[in-house]
């Protein structure tokens, strides 16, 4: 029967990193790209593992529930759960008109190549009203970080009244 791997209780400092840079062009658009290094977050190895333990023939409920809950916390607490990530993102405001906003980023895995990806419109209607829909989507192969995510994608249509 399969169980959790041993949990270090150790103490010891763990990095972080995020270097990148921007680029906006002549029709002003801002395009951004990062590199995110986060020393705490899970390796290929213990991806693999990840999804060994869960998938195990006889995996009891409580264990795929911990192995979730890992997640999920780490989510909760916007923490990255890979060490090695890509950011990138683009930026159009005054989009073919100066009342409309353009935009997407995805973050990328750099272990699995699996992507979390969101589109986004916003269109200023007046200065008491806004228009915005988003549309985000995880991206990947059922054993990576993005594509094994249970919610797939979604879509947000939102009216702003500003007071």
């Amino acid at each position: 029967m399969p169980t959790l791997p041993a949990t270090d209780t150790g103490t010891s400092l763990r990095n972080d990193l995020a270097a990148g840079f921007s680029w906006t062009v002549a029709t002003a658009v801002t395009f951004n790209v990062e590199y995110h290094f986060h020393e705490a977050g899970f390796t290929r190895a213990d991806w693999r593992n990840w999804f060994d333990l869960g998938s195990a023939p006889g995996a009891p409920a409580p264990l795929t529930g911990a192995l979730w809950f890992v997640r999920g916390y780490a989510n909760d607490q916007q923490e990255p759960v890979s060490q090695h990530q890509m950011f990138v993102r683009a930026s159009w405001p005054r989009a073919f008109t100066p009342d409309l906003e353009l935009s997407a980023f995805a973050f990328i895995s750099l272990l699995d190549g699996s992507v979390l990806s969101q589109l986004s419109a916003n269109y200023y209607v007046s200065d008491a009203w806004t228009a915005s829909v988003y549309l985000s989507g995880n991206v990947g192969d059922s054993r990576s970080e993005r594509g094994s995510s249970p919610q797939r994608g979604n879509v947000i249509v939102q009216l702003t009244r500003y007071l």
